[in-house]
């Protein structure tokens, strides 16, 4: 396997070399971070020294303090009947129909809003055309999809009938759970620093492409991470979240065109790069912060223990689903307790990045538990020109061309997926 920087370029034969180069170490935690989303924030952003170079200092009177034309999602064109119990992922295919995996169930399906059909492509296990664990689901080249195979550690190829064709085995831990491809079939991913005995400077990480049809690695941009949690003296009571909860951290996106959007979380400002270089850079958005509460606590914490999982629950020892007894609410207050938490909440939900299909990028901005999620829409220049507000206690699942898709919880924690027409944009 061969392996490049975005500044230097080195060549590394084998994967016993590429773990020393980044001196990867397994997760020192039970806990795997799939579920890091539903309580990340934002900081500032690394480019690297060539990227940072390039850019100039902004100064407070660029804010764009100006509020963006708002759009509340109402009304849905579909509401699907059957329902789900923990969404994972989600995308739209080319025909219209969307592709879902639910964690909880271990499902995948295949939804034809046309007709209300659901067909399931469930098998579960470890051999070649099943799965365990089912995570997020990322466009791939073509109308294929790739599916987060946790239980696996492995990435499945989906066709685009939502059966599994081949799996891809990950070069890296991180490389296990990426933020996208593009249209070439390249992956993007980032080294999580708890793989890496050598951190960076600050709470830095390195974002690389996987090319699988070479075996090639390489990084091509730093940015800011999830602040680690302090090592708390004397023994430990029980599990906790491994990060300050709520601290700043970036969020990042790629689209199919392999144009990577970097939303900083020190200033709230985006920068789009291209090939490794900025090529659109955005002012920073006046936006308040509001205080961390302890509803806001607790509901982070319940979310991370439901959606992650959990070393020596599975098939012959491996990750399975967190017990009943883990999410508890007994217990779900002790890790809280054992939790560190950042006095404010960030500008944005670092893992609700995403590139839609015309290429602009969506951020879901972090509001206070009971408040109705909101998500601002920039476009290609990284010129904030929308925000989108649902309706209360949805979120967005996945964006397609010409729909938003939407999930609502019920009262029983069972999930409805909603399908809202494209609202009018600017540009569009």
């Amino acid at each position: 396997m061969q392996t490049k920087s975005g500044l230097r370029f080195s060549t590394l034969c084998g994967w016993s070399r590429f773990v020393h180069r980044h001196r990867l170490e397994p997760l020192p935690n039970r806990w795997l971070p799939q579920a890091w989303r539903a309580c990340s924030g934002a900081a500032a952003t690394a480019l690297g020294l060539a990227a940072a170079l390039m850019m100039p200092a902004t100064s407070a009177s660029a804010l764009q303090r100006s509020p963006a034309a708002r759009t509340v999602l109402k009304s849905p064109d579909r509401t699907l009947a059957q329902k789900f119990s923990l969404i994972q992922g989600a995308r739209e295919l080319a025909d219209g129909r969307l592709i879902v995996s639910d964690f909880i169930e271990e499902r995948v399906a295949v939804i034809d809003f046309a007709n209300g059909g659901v067909s399931d492509r469930t098998r579960i296990g470890a051999g070649p055309d099943e799965f365990r664990l089912p995570g997020a689901l990322r466009f791939f080249r073509g109308d294929s999809t790739l599916l987060v195979d946790m239980g696996n550690n492995r990435l499945d190829v989906l066709d685009q009938d939502g059966r599994i064709r081949r799996s891809l085995t990950p070069p890296s831990p991180g490389a296990a759970y990426p933020a996208g491809a593009d249209a070439q079939g390249r992956i993007y991913f980032s080294i999580p620093a708890w793989t890496v005995r050598r951190r960076a400077a600050g709470d830095s990480v390195e974002l690389a492409i996987w090319d699988p049809a070479t075996d090639s690695v390489w990084t091509f941009a730093m940015i800011h991470g999830s602040t680690p949690a302090p090592q708390p003296s004397g023994p430990q009571d029980g599990p906790r979240l491994p990060m300050v909860v709520f601290a700043a951290q970036d969020a990042w996106a790629v689209g199919p065109d392999g144009r990577v959007a970097i939303v900083s979380g020190a200033d709230y400002s985006v920068r789009w790069l291209a090939g490794g270089r900025i090529v659109a850079a955005g002012s920073p958005i006046a936006t308040r912060r509001e205080r961390v509460t302890a509803e806001d606590r607790t509901a982070c914490v319940r979310e991370f223990a439901l959606s992650s999982p959990v070393g020596g629950r599975g098939p012959d020892g491996g990750l399975g689903h967190a017990t009943a007894e883990m999410n508890s609410p007994a217990e779900i207050e002790r890790m809280v307790r054992r939790t560190t938490f950042a006095e404010t909440l960030p500008f944005f939900r670092a893992g609700d990045a995403r590139v839609d299909p015309s290429g602009r990028l969506w951020v879901g901005t972090m509001t206070p538990v009971g408040e109705p999620r909101r998500y601002d829409v920039f476009d290609r220049e990284a010129r904030r020109i929308a925000t989108i507000e649902l309706e209360a206690g949805r979120r967005v699942l996945a964006i397609g061309a010409r729909y938003v898709y939407t999930v609502v919880a019920d009262d029983d924690g069972l999930e409805t997926i909603e399908r809202h027409p494209m609202p009018a944009l600017p540009g569009t």
